[in-house]
């Protein structure tokens, strides 16, 4: 596989945003999954908005940064360790900050804001296939997931 999830939460532990690339995940272990990454990080929430984190969670690799109210974390398995995840979540966050259109617009609102979300879940799917990083420079994401509205 690779990358396993993206999560972006809020400060008290809620899911605002999720994609799991692990196939066999039913719903009720992508609960667990969560409410485990929740316990085992939440420690370290504070000082994930002043430099990035880092942690081994079961055979996951987790890595992990905030800004403003939100959270995003990053895990991955296999050959996706934590300075390959570091690189994407640096990625990650330099889309949502060009999404919101600045560092301090980046908050739970604005993550959850229909055309953000749409744009970030596009942006993800130019990012990421299967579970295999696919692109990793922010302007041809950006680029490539270009939503149009149509035309009547």
């Amino acid at each position: 596989m690779g990358v396993h999830s993206v999560l972006l939460t809020n400060r008290n532990g809620m899911v605002l945003f999720k994609k799991y690339y692990d196939a066999t995940l039913d719903d009720e272990s992508i609960l667990l999954q969560e409410q485990a990454l929740v316990v085992h990080s939440e420690h370290m929430w504070q000082d994930a908005f002043v430099t990035e984190q880092v942690l081994a969670l079961d055979e996951l690799a987790v890595v992990f940064r905030g800004m403003n109210d939100v959270l995003v974390f990053v895990s991955g398995t296999e050959e996706y360790n934590e300075l390959i995840l570091s690189d994407l979540l640096k990625v990650l966050i330099d889309v949502l900050v060009n999404l919101c259109t600045s560092r301090d617009r980046v908050n739970e609102a604005h993550v959850l804001n229909p055309d953000i979300y749409g744009k970030f879940a596009v942006c993800l799917d130019q990012m990421i296939f299967q579970g295999q990083l696919e692109e990793s420079d922010v302007k041809t994401i950006l680029r490539l997931s270009k939503m149009k509205p149509l035309s009547g």
